[in-house]
Protein backbone atom coordinates (compact mmCIF):
# COMPACT_ATOMS: atom_id res chain seq x y z
CA UNK A 1 0.00 0.00 0.00
CA UNK A 2 1.34 3.18 -1.03
CA UNK A 3 1.86 6.24 1.30
CA UNK A 4 -1.08 8.24 -0.74
CA UNK A 5 -3.71 5.53 0.00
CA UNK A 6 -2.69 5.04 3.24
CA UNK A 7 -3.40 8.45 4.25
CA UNK A 8 -6.89 8.54 2.35
CA UNK A 9 -7.67 5.37 4.30
CA UNK A 10 -6.24 7.11 7.67
CA UNK A 11 -8.51 10.11 6.31
CA UNK A 12 -11.82 8.28 5.75
CA UNK A 13 -12.18 7.20 9.57
CA UNK A 14 -11.91 10.55 10.84
CA UNK A 15 -15.42 11.66 12.27
CA UNK A 16 -16.88 14.41 9.96
CA UNK A 17 -18.66 15.93 13.41
CA UNK A 18 -14.79 16.59 14.72
CA UNK A 19 -13.61 17.44 11.65
CA UNK A 20 -15.93 20.58 10.96
CA UNK A 21 -16.18 21.66 14.37
CA UNK A 22 -12.61 21.73 14.47
CA UNK A 23 -12.05 23.18 11.44
CA UNK A 24 -14.12 25.71 12.03
CA UNK A 25 -12.72 26.98 15.16
CA UNK A 26 -8.76 26.33 15.00
CA UNK A 27 -8.78 25.53 10.77
CA UNK A 28 -5.20 24.46 10.53
CA UNK A 29 -5.49 21.63 13.15
CA UNK A 30 -8.67 20.14 11.75
CA UNK A 31 -6.06 19.47 8.39
CA UNK A 32 -3.78 18.30 10.47
CA UNK A 33 -6.23 15.78 12.31
CA UNK A 34 -7.75 14.92 8.88
CA UNK A 35 -3.99 14.18 7.83
CA UNK A 36 -3.08 17.06 5.25
CA UNK A 37 -0.23 19.12 6.17
CA UNK A 38 0.34 21.14 3.02
CA UNK A 39 -3.34 22.37 3.32
CA UNK A 40 -2.44 22.97 7.09
CA UNK A 41 0.59 25.07 6.68
CA UNK A 42 -1.40 27.07 3.99
CA UNK A 43 -4.59 27.68 6.38
CA UNK A 44 -2.40 28.56 8.98
CA UNK A 45 -0.40 31.34 7.09
CA UNK A 46 -3.56 32.61 5.85
CA UNK A 47 -4.97 32.53 8.98
CA UNK A 48 -2.22 34.64 10.74
CA UNK A 49 -2.19 37.11 7.39
CA UNK A 50 -6.22 37.45 8.12
CA UNK A 51 -6.33 37.72 11.94
CA UNK A 52 -3.52 40.39 11.93
CA UNK A 53 -4.84 43.50 13.43
CA UNK A 54 -3.96 45.81 10.38
CA UNK A 55 -6.27 43.12 7.99
CA UNK A 56 -9.27 43.57 10.44
CA UNK A 57 -9.25 46.83 10.70
CA UNK A 58 -10.17 46.51 6.79
CA UNK A 59 -13.64 46.08 4.95
CA UNK A 60 -11.88 42.54 4.25
CA UNK A 61 -12.33 41.38 7.71
CA UNK A 62 -15.28 38.87 6.48
CA UNK A 63 -12.64 36.96 4.48
CA UNK A 64 -11.46 35.97 7.73
CA UNK A 65 -14.56 34.22 8.73
CA UNK A 66 -15.24 32.92 4.88
CA UNK A 67 -12.07 31.35 5.32
CA UNK A 68 -13.00 29.61 8.68
CA UNK A 69 -16.76 28.37 7.43
CA UNK A 70 -14.82 27.66 4.02
CA UNK A 71 -12.08 25.04 5.15
CA UNK A 72 -14.58 23.72 7.58
CA UNK A 73 -16.95 22.70 4.80
CA UNK A 74 -13.72 21.50 2.63
CA UNK A 75 -12.66 19.39 4.78
CA UNK A 76 -15.38 17.29 5.47
CA UNK A 77 -15.98 17.04 2.23
CA UNK A 78 -12.33 15.63 1.71
CA UNK A 79 -13.30 13.51 4.78
CA UNK A 80 -16.72 12.15 2.55
CA UNK A 81 -14.42 11.58 -0.72
CA UNK A 82 -12.12 9.80 0.93
CA UNK A 83 -15.03 7.54 2.36
CA UNK A 84 -16.30 7.01 -0.95
CA UNK A 85 -12.64 6.13 -2.77
CA UNK A 86 -12.82 3.30 -0.29
CA UNK A 87 -15.82 1.80 -1.30
CA UNK A 88 -15.48 2.53 -4.59
CA UNK A 89 -12.54 0.15 -4.82
CA UNK A 90 -13.87 -3.32 -3.50
CA UNK A 91 -10.65 -6.12 -3.18
CA UNK A 92 -12.14 -9.43 -3.28
CA UNK A 93 -10.11 -11.91 -2.00
CA UNK A 94 -8.63 -15.02 -4.10
CA UNK A 95 -10.01 -18.73 -3.23
CA UNK A 96 -6.01 -19.38 -2.70
CA UNK A 97 -5.76 -16.51 -0.18
CA UNK A 98 -9.00 -17.64 1.81
CA UNK A 99 -7.29 -21.13 2.37
CA UNK A 100 -4.09 -19.31 3.61
CA UNK A 101 -6.17 -17.46 6.41
CA UNK A 102 -6.10 -18.43 9.81
CA UNK A 103 -9.59 -20.08 10.92
CA UNK A 104 -10.40 -17.10 12.82
CA UNK A 105 -9.68 -14.49 9.81
CA UNK A 106 -12.16 -16.58 7.60
CA UNK A 107 -14.59 -16.87 10.45
CA UNK A 108 -14.53 -12.92 10.70
CA UNK A 109 -15.11 -12.32 7.02
CA UNK A 110 -17.78 -14.73 7.00
CA UNK A 111 -19.89 -13.00 9.92
CA UNK A 112 -18.83 -9.42 8.68
CA UNK A 113 -19.42 -10.21 5.03
CA UNK A 114 -23.25 -11.28 6.32
CA UNK A 115 -23.92 -8.51 8.86
CA UNK A 116 -22.74 -5.81 6.61
CA UNK A 117 -20.92 -3.66 8.93
CA UNK A 118 -20.06 -4.57 12.47
CA UNK A 119 -18.40 -3.33 15.89
CA UNK A 120 -15.49 -4.83 17.42
CA UNK A 121 -18.48 -6.10 20.54
CA UNK A 122 -20.16 -7.72 17.90
CA UNK A 123 -17.28 -10.20 16.47
CA UNK A 124 -16.40 -10.63 20.56
CA UNK A 125 -19.77 -11.56 21.17
CA UNK A 126 -19.79 -13.74 17.89
CA UNK A 127 -16.46 -15.96 17.75
CA UNK A 128 -16.12 -15.97 22.01
CA UNK A 129 -12.51 -14.63 21.25
CA UNK A 130 -10.84 -12.00 23.01
CA UNK A 131 -11.27 -8.33 21.95
CA UNK A 132 -7.07 -8.00 21.56
CA UNK A 133 -7.01 -11.12 19.19
CA UNK A 134 -10.23 -9.91 17.02
CA UNK A 135 -8.59 -6.45 17.08
CA UNK A 136 -5.16 -7.82 16.01
CA UNK A 137 -7.27 -10.28 13.38
CA UNK A 138 -9.36 -6.74 12.16
CA UNK A 139 -6.00 -5.04 11.57
CA UNK A 140 -4.50 -7.66 9.72
CA UNK A 141 -7.63 -7.86 7.07
CA UNK A 142 -7.51 -4.27 7.30
CA UNK A 143 -3.92 -4.07 5.87
CA UNK A 144 -4.53 -6.66 3.31
CA UNK A 145 -8.02 -4.17 2.30
CA UNK A 146 -10.22 -7.09 3.39
CA UNK A 147 -11.87 -4.84 5.85
CA UNK A 148 -12.71 -1.41 6.07
CA UNK A 149 -12.93 0.82 9.18
CA UNK A 150 -15.09 3.99 9.56
CA UNK A 151 -17.19 5.80 12.11
CA UNK A 152 -20.74 5.46 11.43
CA UNK A 153 -22.41 8.67 10.48
CA UNK A 154 -25.89 7.85 12.64
CA UNK A 155 -23.82 7.94 16.00
CA UNK A 156 -20.09 8.14 15.20
CA UNK A 157 -19.25 4.51 16.44
CA UNK A 158 -16.34 2.80 14.73
CA UNK A 159 -17.61 -0.18 12.44
CA UNK A 160 -16.23 -2.64 10.61
CA UNK A 161 -17.28 -3.50 7.15
CA UNK A 162 -16.34 -6.58 4.79
CA UNK A 163 -15.59 -5.64 1.44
Amino acid sequence: MNNVSSKIQRRARKNQGITSILTFFVPFAGYIYTVRYLSAAIVFFLTIVLASDDFLDDDLAPLYGFLMLGAAVENVVSVQKARKSGQNKPIQPSKTTLKQLPNLQVEVLKMGKDQGEMTLSDFVIATEASPDKIQETLMELERWDLVRVYNRDSDGVVVYQVI
